[in-house]
């Protein structure tokens, strides 16, 4: 007895022998597109985000650590929650406000309280400008990177971590992008490739297939930064003012940006107080692969001296040094345009030239749209 498919196709295959499907059109089950996105920091998750309802996107995410949301990372060190990276995020753009406080779940979000003040070479302290603190400053109660496990969460796609990408190539004959791990193990073929990297290294994987979108990377360069956080005992270290941080106007201090942790809430143990001190680019770099301990006492010697303490003694520390922290030049947006019209897509500080996570949200948001766009 024949199989239904089997029937189906011989009773079809009669009729067009009699001329009986002569005016019967087939109309082909178009494909759905396949998306690689490399690097699942604010641009990345936030372009997964936004494919999430795409009906004809298939959405894949490559991430060379264990967690997501890159420089705006949060870690658990003596029973505090850090971010060692970026600090806060503003929802001063329509699209990013949408989804922090509507579309996303908010219950864990929260306004940290105090402005940003400055000060100089010398150490004096001054009232922040407008600029610094017109706009709320947001994060969440169990770390900022509470932002970026809600986008992976509600993207509902396919996410690797673990995985360092070690090269894209066009492939011979589909055309399709062909990416390869590290190990030279194949992870597939790809119509679109969006990478939401730091310049460096998307430089480093376009290099020989993409020379023009290298090109156009070339002027994002990065510096780098150490980052530490003190646990002080509290009834003993007092933060001068009512301000949350301190920023270095003048960029001549040794630390850039100093704040008090304890202004965003359930993050810090009773009875410390929590600094974070992220420290000037040069600084950083002539001490980049010194001991963190070592570094630990001189940075805070220089915290006692900035908050006007007789010592720096701390009853913990933590540490983190970024290769690739502070944007210091834009990607050349046109010749990157241009190269869209190959499935290769660039997003996050690289193409905003600053290190902000609302604008890496939102180059993500964007690149998703044109992505959806020419599907």
């Amino acid at each position: 007895m024949l199989g239904t498919s089997a029937f189906l196709f011989r009773a079809l295959s009669a009729r067009v022998e009699a001329g009986a499907t002569r005016n019967v059109r087939v109309t082909p089950v178009a494909r759905r597109k396949r998306l690689a996105i490399i690097g699942a920091g604010p641009a990345g998750l936030a372009a997964a985000w936004r494919l999430r309802e795409a009906a004809d996107i298939d959405v894949t995410v490559f991430e060379k650590s264990g967690g997501v949301f890159g420089r705006a990372a949060t870690r658990t060190r003596h029973g505090a929650r850090l971010d060692p990276g970026a600090n806060y995020f503003r929802t001063d753009l329509p699209d990013i406000a949408k989804m922090v406080h509507v579309q996303l779940p908010s219950d864990e979000l929260v306004e940290i309280i105090g402005d940003i003040d400055v000060f100089d070479r010398f150490g004096s302290i001054s009232t922040g400008e407008s600029s610094l603190n017109d706009e709320k400053k947001w994060t969440y109660r169990h770390g900022i990177n509470t932002l970026g496990k809600l986008l992976a969460e509600a993207a509902r796609c396919e996410m690797f971590f673990g995985v360092r990408v070690g090269a894209i190539y066009r492939d011979s004959r589909t055309r399709l992008w062909r990416v390869t791990d590290d190990e030279n193990c194949e992870r597939g073929l790809f119509d679109v490739i969006l990478l939401a990297l730091p310049g460096p290294q998307a430089i480093a994987l376009l290099r020989t297939e993409a020379p023009d979108a290298a090109r156009a990377l070339a002027p994002a360069t990065y510096q780098s930064q150490w980052s530490f956080t003190f646990g002080f005992d509290a009834s003993l270290k007092r933060w001068p003012g009512d301000s949350y941080a301190l920023v270095n106007n003048d960029r001549q201090h040794n630390i850039a940006w100093i704040s008090r942790e304890n202004a965003k809430p359930g993050r810090m143990p009773e009875g410390t107080l929590g600094v974070m001190a992220q420290m000037h680019p040069v600084w950083s770099l002539e001490r980049f692969h010194h001991d963190a301990g070592e570094l630990a006492l001189e940075v805070s010697a220089s915290v006692a001296d900035l908050m006007a303490w007789k010592s720096g003694e701390f009853r913990w520390f933590d540490s983190k040094r970024w290769k690739y922290s502070l944007p210091t030049g834009q990607a050349d947006l046109d010749q990157l345009r241009a190269v869209e019209a190959t499935g290769l897509y660039v997003a996050g500080d690289v193409v905003v030239g600053k290190g902000r996570v609302t604008q890496a949200l939102q180059s993500g948001l964007d690149a998703a749209r044109r992505i959806r766009d020419t599907a």
